[in-house]
């Protein structure tokens, strides 16, 4: 008994050690591309492009967080691999952190997808109703 919570405790210190060393990693900012094929678009309206900049800037933020933990995670790893006695349990924890991380962001990316998807979606069905209503309107008015 005593063995197990001296190997738990060794894993919290063990991975509360790769957590402060990811966070003290510093990269780089990201280059921004959606923003201007949103504006470049001949295809969406002013309403589309205001809420699409919306979503691109949320999704930006994500992306950053999650790409920027990414790298410095990258980082201690290749640390930890270099070390003449390598520390399984530490390239362990970072393996299980990349793989979330990595799933983290597709995921987020799959979502803002399909939230772009419903802001062009729902903008042109209220378009076809909007014209569908006046036809009508125009049909009964000539009655």
């Amino acid at each position: 008994m005593m063995l197990a919570l001296t190997g738990c405790a060794s894993s919290n210190v063990e991975r509360k050690k790769v957590e402060a060393e990811v966070q003290s990693i510093q990269i780089e900012p990201h280059v921004d591309k959606a923003r201007d094929l949103i504006q470049k678009s001949p295809d969406l309206s002013s309403t589309q492009k205001e809420k699409l900049f919306l979503l691109e800037e949320q999704n930006k933020q994500n992306y950053i967080k999650i790409t920027d933990e990414i790298e410095k995670t990258k980082i201690v790893m290749i640390q930890t691999i270099l070390k003449p006695q390598m520390n399984n349990k530490e390239f362990k924890i970072l393996k299980k952190k990349l793989a979330k991380l990595d799933q983290q962001r597709m995921d987020n990316g799959f979502a803002s997808v399909a939230k772009a998807r419903d802001i062009i979606a729902s903008l042109e069905q209220l378009q076809k109703t909007q014209f569908d209503d006046f036809m009508f309107h125009d049909l009964v008015k000539g009655m």
